[in-house]
């Protein structure tokens, strides 16, 4: 579990350095091990990771 766990603060970090915050939802730990397993496609993993993330005003790296 814990590469699991870097890997989704790794996600939200790069989120958050591109203007975005993810907001965890309740289902995240079974998403991620989800993906793990190799059980999603990349175009689940993306609208799941865009349903849950809010871009915002705070700062970013890129720009």
């Amino acid at each position: 579990m814990e590469i699991k766990r870097t890997a989704l603060l790794a996600t939200s970090l790069f989120l958050a350095l591109n203007g975005y915050e993810f907001q965890y939802p309740a289902d995240s730990v079974e998403k991620v091990v989800a993906i793990a397993e190799e059980k999603l496609d990349i175009p689940d993993i993306t609208r799941w990771l865009r349903k849950n993330s809010r871009r915002t005003k705070k700062f970013s790296f890129y720009r």
